[in-house]
């Protein structure tokens, strides 16, 4: 797992820092839980927001095969149930 930097930003500075951070790489962004595998990942996110609670980047110059797990079960928070 890479590094986790929490940050405060407003939407719009959000947006340019992760288009400054495409200048650097290729990216891809995805949301930390989803309902299903294909909704993790935000396809255009300079204009959709991402949902609950947080998101990742993926800086494709480096190789990684993502892992899916399902969340879920009697201690799990219904926010967060789904897939990861």
């Amino acid at each position: 797992m890479g590094r986790q930097l929490p940050i405060a930003a407003t939407r719009q500075d959000e947006v340019e820092l992760l288009r400054f951070i495409s200048t650097l790489a290729p990216i891809r962004v995805f949301q930390n839980f989803a309902s299903c595998p294909e909704e993790l990942w935000i396809a255009d996110w300079e204009r959709q927001e991402v949902p609950g609670c947080g998101y990742s980047i993926w800086p494709q110059c480096f190789p990684w095969e993502p892992a899916y797990g399902q969340t879920g079960g009697p201690g799990c928070p219904p926010e967060r149930a789904g897939f990861e």
